[in-house]
């Protein structure tokens, strides 16, 4: 018969760390999962290319490196190709080099920057794919940020410009304090302060009386 093993027993202090560890690889499975079938889902796939007429229609084919004639692979649809996520990381590229110089200039020693060539930066097909969903989610949840608006606001009857300005600002300060190592800014529950009056001398009333005619006397 064979032996169960006993589950090991964690530390108390390790609990935590044990736990978030298993959470989010428990999420990548299902991400993996989930991104396993909608590559093949119909709505994600464009038609293939045919050749042919009628009866004789067929799934156009090349010649691989082997020498071997393929159909042409089933290509899916994308929110954004290659091409822009490149200019992009191009742009944000340039966009460090020129802080990086002023940095230089300012500490007076020489950096050698961008070069010359006018190619564009190389992106892999897992980075890419991570882009592309970030870019549907920032652009869903702000959409979802302006319905609010929209629904709270009761003055329009469609989505404004206006209504997505405001939602992408509200966006934008989200990820800044969720992603920066301090949060934009604090919140403070400050009550005004209030003026308390001075509590008067518990004097009998008539012992003022009865010092200023012992004064009298004397």
């Amino acid at each position: 018969m064979p032996r169960v093993r006993a589950k090991p027993k964690i530390v108390s202090s390790k609990l935590s760390q044990t736990n978030l560890r298993n959470d989010a690889k428990f999420v990548n499975q299902t991400h993996n999962r989930l991104w396993a079938c909608t590559r093949v889902a119909p709505l994600f796939l464009r038609r293939p290319k045919m050749v042919g007429v009628g009866k004789n229609k067929r799934r156009a084919t090349y010649v691989n490196k082997r020498g071997e004639n393929v159909p042409i692979a089933q290509t899916s649809n994308r929110c954004v190709r290659r091409f822009p996520l490149r200019v992009l990381l191009s742009a944000a590229t340039a966009n460090a080099a020129s802080i990086l110089r002023n940095e230089a200039a300012l500490m007076r020693v020489d950096v050698k920057g961008e070069s010359v060539s006018g190619a564009l930066p190389q992106i892999s097909k897992g980075a890419e794919v991570e882009i592309e969903n970030a870019l549907i989610a920032y652009a869903q949840t702000a959409f979802q940020f302006a319905l609010d608006i929209k629904d709270s606001i009761k003055m329009h009857k469609k989505v404004t410009a206006g209504a997505m300005s405001a939602a992408t600002k509200i966006l934008n300060s989200q990820l800044t304090a969720s992603t920066s190592l301090a949060p934009g800014m604090y919140f403070l529950d400050r009550k005004p302060s209030v003026k308390r009056k001075a509590k008067k001398s518990a004097v009998a009333p008539g012992d003022d009386v009865v010092d200023t005619a012992v004064d009298t006397a004397e």
